[in-house]
């Protein structure tokens, strides 16, 4: 693949080309069109993994977080409805205790709460954006090879081998017959 496709990355602006050499058109502009859709799932992957964990890690905690907090608010209203028109200070004293930990667990859970909404934030404005200035076309016309650069080499080297083999067929004999009557 390294062959038939070409990546050029220009650091100083951030452009990067992809380019591609196939026989068919058709085939070409796929390839092409495949491997930037490639490369931008790679970057965005790439870019984005440790927020992504993160979010992963608090979006478990925030789940935790609003069970526990289920929890204690059916606690603490089946623990008031339980005891609505009962007045006694262990009565007091329990629901204080659970509205206490129904505080503590409301608290918890919108402190997670807002921490789960900004790591998703963070996702997107940590995400790349990656604009195509030039789309993948179907090429025109054959990258390669060169035909006028094929006949000019065909021209020089037919050229050169009719010139040889006028030497070879002129001067040879002449040279044979001579070096043949000197022995």
């Amino acid at each position: 693949m390294s062959g038939i496709v070409k990546i050029t990355v220009d650091s100083k602006g951030g452009l990067v080309t992809v380019e591609a050499e196939l026989n068919q058109a058709r085939l070409t502009a796929e390839v092409t069109a495949k491997v930037v859709d490639m490369l931008q799932r790679y970057v965005i992957d790439f870019k984005t993994q440790q927020v992504r964990d993160k979010l992963s890690f608090v979006e478990k905690s925030y789940q935790e977080k609003r069970s526990d907090f289920e929890k204690a608010q059916k606690a603490l209203f089946n623990y008031r409805d339980q005891n609505r028109n009962v007045v006694s200070e262990r009565v007091n004293i329990d629901y204080q205790r659970l509205s206490d930990a129904y505080d503590l667990s409301s608290s918890v859970y919108k402190g997670v709460a807002q921490q789960y909404e900004q790591v998703k934030l963070q996702v997107k404005e940590e995400t790349p954006v990656f604009s195509v200035i030039e789309p993948v076309q179907m090429p025109t016309e054959k990258s390669a090879p060169k035909t006028s650069i094929i006949i000019a080499i065909s021209v020089f080297l037919g050229g050169g081998m009719g010139v040889v083999s006028v030497i070879i067929i002129t001067f040879v004999p002449a040279l044979y017959r001579k070096f043949y009557f000197l022995f």
